[in-house]
C-alpha cells in the first residue's frame, strides 16, 4: 500500500505538470493541440476542470526535474516504470511525447489512472489492470444524484459529446467506462445513490447483481441520436423535458 501511495504521488506530479504546461500554453506553442480537442467538444473550461494535459516533443518534464532525477534516482526509476520517462542512449527524455493525458479520479478526487491518447497509437490506460477504469467520476459525482441516473458511455470522445448536449441543463450525469461494465462500477454507482443506469454501446456481463434499473442501448454512431433513444426510458421525465429545451436553445435539429 505504501509503495502504491508513493507511485500515486509521482503520478500526480507528472499529471499536474503536463496539465499546467498545456493550460498555460493555450495561446502559444500548443495552439494546434487545443484545436484538436476543440473538435472533440473539449474547450478551455473542460481542459481545466478535467485537468487534461499534453506532452510536447520538447521533453519539458525531464528537463524541468533534471536535478531531482539526478539526485534521487529512485524517483527517476519509478517514473520510468510508470511510463513517463525513458532513457534515450544516456539521456533522459519524456516517453509520452505527442500524447494527451486524461486523468481518472475517484469520487473524492484521488487519482486512480490516466487515459492516454496518441494520434498514431490510439487510446490506452496507464494502469491497464485497473478494474474500474472510469473517466469523469470526480467531476460529476454530485451530479449523479440530481436525477438519480447515469449515462455510461464507451469512450472519452462520447463523454464530451454527451456533455455538450446536456450543457444547457446544468447537469452532466455521464461517465466514460474505459474498462467496460463490471461489478465494481455498479457497486460504486450504488454508493453514490444512482437508481437508473442508461448504457450506450456497452455490454453488461452476465451475473452482475444490482438493485438499479439497467437499460442498454446500441450505439447509433451519433451522440444526439443516442441521447434521444433514451428519452422514453428516463425515470424522471422532467429531466427529459429539460434536455429537450436545452437542445432547442442550442438549435440542435430534431428528427
Amino acid at each position: 500500500m505504501m509503495e502504491r501511495d508513493k507511485k500515486i504521488k509521482l503520478l500526480n506530479m507528472a499529471v499536474n505538470f503536463y496539465h499546467e504546461l498545456f493550460y498555460k500554453h493555450k495561446k502559444k506553442d500548443l495552439q494546434s493541440q487545443w484545436e484538436v480537442l476543440a473538435k472533440w467538444n473539449i474547450e478551455q473550461l473542460e481542459i481545466k476542470k478535467f485537468k487534461i494535459g499534453y506532452c510536447p516533443e520538447t521533453s519539458d518534464f525531464s528537463r524541468h526535474y533534471t536535478d531531482i532525477f539526478k539526485n534521487y534516482p529512485i524517483i527517476k526509476d519509478t517514473l520510468v516504470e510508470l511510463g513517463f520517462l525513458e532513457k534515450d542512449e544516456q539521456n533522459l527524455r519524456d516517453s509520452l511525447i505527442n500524447c494527451f493525458l486524461f486523468p481518472c479520479f475517484d469520487e473524492r478526487g484521488n487519482l486512480l489512472n490516466v487515459a492516454i491518447y496518441h494520434p498514431q497509437k490510439g487510446w490506452q490506460l496507464l494502469y491497464a489492470e485497473d478494474p474500474l477504469g472510469v473517466f469523469g467520476l470526480w467531476q460529476v459525482s454530485y451530479e449523479l444524484t440530481d436525477y438519480g441516473l447515469v449515462f455510461l458511455l464507451p469512450d472519452i470522445k462520447s463523454f464530451f459529446s454527451f456533455k455538450k448536449l446536456l450543457y444547457p441543463t446544468g447537469v452532466n450525469p455521464c461517465l466514460a467506462c474505459l474498462k467496460g461494465i463490471n461489478t465494481l462500477l455498479f457497486e460504486k454507482l450504488e454508493t453514490l445513490g444512482v437508481g437508473q443506469v442508461l448504457i450506450i454501446g456497452l455490454n453488461v456481463p452476465e451475473g452482475i447483481q444490482t438493485y438499479m434499473e439497467v437499460i442498454t442501448f446500441p450505439d447509433k454512431g451519433d451522440s444526439l441520436l443516442n441521447l434521444k433513444a433514451t428519452f422514453p426510458y428516463l425515470a424522471d421525465q422532467r429531466f427529459r423535458r429539460l434536455i429537450e429545451v436545452g437542445l432547442e436553445i442550442m438549435k440542435v435539429k430534431k428528427e
